[in-house]
């Protein structure tokens, strides 16, 4: 529990630095009126949509089986399935991280944490996939160190590519293959929640520490 009461602490010890640039008032509208928004899908104007091809988040998988009221909000049934299963993969991956291992194990648990990061909130676009370089990094290592085997590459090979490939490669991907066009625009989306599957299987074979 240190960690978690240290990051507490220093959100808290930050927002009292900052109350001479952004006082009280201010600061209690960002707690309790948007910041909870961001869990609905609720940018607060922004009008891109929750739909957008290139977000690669839990929700958005969701809200496309239960479309919300408009395209920039959730359906409480989409966000209460969003929530369930961010909670499930966390409690798998706290589960793996009770036991404390050795620096490369506890990386890999930091890097299926950071994928659970990204891919949580109800936007996950392109530009946050690069939080995926520590799991990426972290996984390498483990595959360099023997703790995943050969055959794990099968998984580990599509997952870094379809993380990387560019997004006018997945369009012209779906132009070619239109039944696989879904299939395609969830790609990143299926190779974070694998890279995350690795970095904890790498995870939970390592040492524990001493």
């Amino acid at each position: 529990w240190r960690p978690v009461l240290g990051a507490v602490a220093a959100a808290v010890g930050l927002s009292l630095l900052a109350l001479p640039l952004v006082g009280p008032a201010e600061q209690w509208r960002f707690y309790t009126a948007i910041l909870p928004g961001f869990s609905r899908g609720d940018y607060h104007g922004l009008t891109v949509p929750i739909t957008l091809p290139a977000n690669h988040s839990i929700p958005d998988l969701f809200n496309q089986l239960w479309p919300g009221p408009d395209r920039h909000s959730l359906d409480p049934l989409a966000r209460r399935a969003s929530l369930a299963t961010s909670l499930a993969l966390l409690a798998v991956a706290c589960g793996v991280g009770l036991r404390r291992r050795d620096p490369l194990g506890e990386a890999n648990v930091a890097g299926a944490l950071a994928v659970l990061m990204v891919i949580t909130p109800v936007y996950a676009y392109e530009h946050h996939l690069v939080m995926l370089l520590l799991p990426l990094a972290a996984v390498g290592a483990a595959f360099e160190r023997g703790r995943l085997g050969r055959g794990w590459l099968a998984l580990a090979v599509p997952a870094y590519f379809f993380l990387a490939w560019p997004l006018f490669w997945l369009r012209a991907a779906q132009r070619a293959l239109p039944a696989a066009a879904w299939f395609f625009q969830e790609s990143k989306f299926f190779a974070a929640l694998a890279l995350m599957l690795l970095a904890l299987v790498a995870a939970a074979r390592s040492p524990r520490a001493a």
